[in-house]
């Protein structure tokens, strides 16, 4: 048996905008996947603890230490991750810097 030209019609209709929403939604998908990875990279990355000790060196500081690093200090933005370093100044004496570093700006030196 024959169907009718018109349901043939109807159920290619159907079937095309079944299609076209899929697509949006997988294309939706996509971009929030690329988007939460993108946004947790800038989030969760940790600068490493050699950009601080490379920053310590730069302002002119021998010997940089590494004695503990994370996040929220009080010294530094709440996106920085911080490291306390011992380093000895232009005199020889040892002195505590924090390094605050953010992911797009670079480390900065608190003494």
């Amino acid at each position: 048996m024959v169907e009718p030209l018109d349901e043939v019609i109807e159920r290619t209709r159907r079937l095309s905008a079944l299609r076209d929403t899929l697509v949006k939604v997988f294309a939706i998908l996509a971009v929030a996947t690329v988007s939460l990875f993108l946004i947790g990279m800038v989030l969760f990355s940790q600068p490493e603890s050699w950009e601080g000790l490379k920053a310590v060196k730069e302002a002119g500081y021998w010997r940089p230490e590494l004695v503990e690093s994370g996040y929220l200090k009080s010294q530094c933005d709440l996106d920085d991750s911080y490291f306390l370093v011992r380093a000895e100044n232009d005199r020889g004496k040892k002195v505590p810097l924090t390094v605050c570093c953010g992911l797009l700006k670079g480390c900065a030196i608190r003494p």
